[in-house]
């Protein structure tokens, strides 16, 4: 193999292993800088945002990598119930995704759900007569986007989402949940994913009310079925991933690295072989136009030497040599579209039988006069 070629193979591999390097490094720099948060995206493990067996664009699917948004404050997160009354959606469903931690803790994979409803803690009736345990008895919460006070049983969410059910969020399995886990009750999200409807999170048995600062971000935007990748390696999808999104994530990567390699080496064949074409067609009419001019050098006419010269049109013509013991050759020079015609007649020399040209007048051989 020609060394210079594979330096210089070496050499286009290594600038474009660079330029990736560096076009990844602008673009996490960019991602840091818009989500404030790290790492600002995460591979969505479950189907329970889905909204239909097979996946979609603009739906949070299993294997779709998300951006994460920071949240710090309550104020920046719509929840569903007010959502549906400004109509603000994200994910074709109102309100915002939110990624928390599991009742706080770290150390859990985060849960990337849809914020329902935020509860606020009322412990007015609230005994602080017993310090050594928490009064859960008198405990009440209100929800001021519903205009709903000092709940202690139920409210009822009509028509939820996209599989339009109603939605019961039982105040008592809340309270269940703070005093499973003994610790003191507080104000937060109600959560559930589009899929699971309508079974929320807080439910009895279930996570306690997410708090603000358990929000790791809000979810922004998506790449859907490239988390596949990561998935497949490490083991954690859970559950089986929409059957279209294999398919359209090879079809993606097909196309992300075919596209390149095209414009790489594809179109420069392509330039090249169309411009061997053109060149090999200027050579054949400069082939063309040189056989012209070499025949028109080779055979143009000497007036001195015509004796009977005369020009015709090429079509139609035929042009045949004198017979006879007399030898005529003829030269016949194309030009464009005439032929010119030069007889040269030669008679035997009387004295050395050479053949001499009629208009001598001494035979170039024996040097003798030639008789008219």
């Amino acid at each position: 193999m020609n060394k210079e070629l594979v330096k210089k193979t070496a050499i286009g591999v290594a600038k474009d292993v660079i330029a990736a390097i560096i076009v990844v490094a602008i673009i996490m720099s960019v991602l840091l800088a818009y989500c404030q948060v790290w790492p600002p995206v995460v591979v969505v493990e479950s189907g329970s945002m889905m909204h239909g067996i097979d996946s979609e664009i603009g739906v949070i699917d299993t294997g779709d990598m998300v951006l994460v948004k920071d949240s710090p404050s309550r104020d920046k997160i719509v929840t569903y119930v007010e959502g549906e009354g400004s109509n603000y959606r994200t994910y074709d469903e109102f309100g915002d995704v939110i990624i928390y931690k599991p009742n706080g803790i770290s150390e859990l994979t985060p849960i990337i759900h849809r914020a329902v409803l935020w509860l606020e803690l009322n412990d007015s009736k609230v005994s602080s007569l017993n310090s050594d345990r928490y009064d859960y008895e008198n405990l009440s919460f209100d929800a001021p986007e519903l205009g709903l006070y000092d709940v202690t049983s139920e409210i009822i969410l009509k028509g939820y989402g996209y599989k339009d059910r109603d939605v019961i969020i039982g105040i008592e399995g809340i309270i269940f949940n703070f005093r499973h886990a003994g610790v003191e009750p507080h104000s937060g999200f109600v959560t559930m994913g589009d899929n699971n409807v309508p079974a929320y999170d807080q439910r009895s048995g279930g996570y306690m009310l997410i708090k603000e600062e358990w929000v790791v971000g809000r979810a922004v935007g998506e790449l859907p079925w490239f988390g596949l990748i990561k998935l497949t390696f490490t083991g954690g999808i859970r559950g089986p991933a929409p059957p279209n999104s294999w398919p359209n994530l090879m079809i993606s990567i097909v196309i992300l690295i075919g596209v390149p390699l095209f414009i790489d080496f594809g179109l420069p064949l392509i330039w090249k072989k169309k411009g061997g074409e053109d060149e090999e067609t200027i050579e054949e009419e400069g082939d063309g136009s040189e056989k012209t001019d070499e025949n028109s050098s080779d055979h143009t006419p000497d007036p001195d030497n015509m004796s009977d010269p005369s020009a015709e049109d090429v079509s139609d013509t035929t042009i045949k040599k004198p017979t006879g013991e007399d030898e005529t050759s003829v030269d016949v020079i194309k030009e464009k579209e005439t032929i010119i015609i030069k007889e040269i007649v030669k008679i035997p020399c009387p004295h050395c039988e050479v053949l001499v040209e009629n208009t001598e007048s001494e035979c170039p051989s024996c040097g003798r006069q030639l008789d008219k």
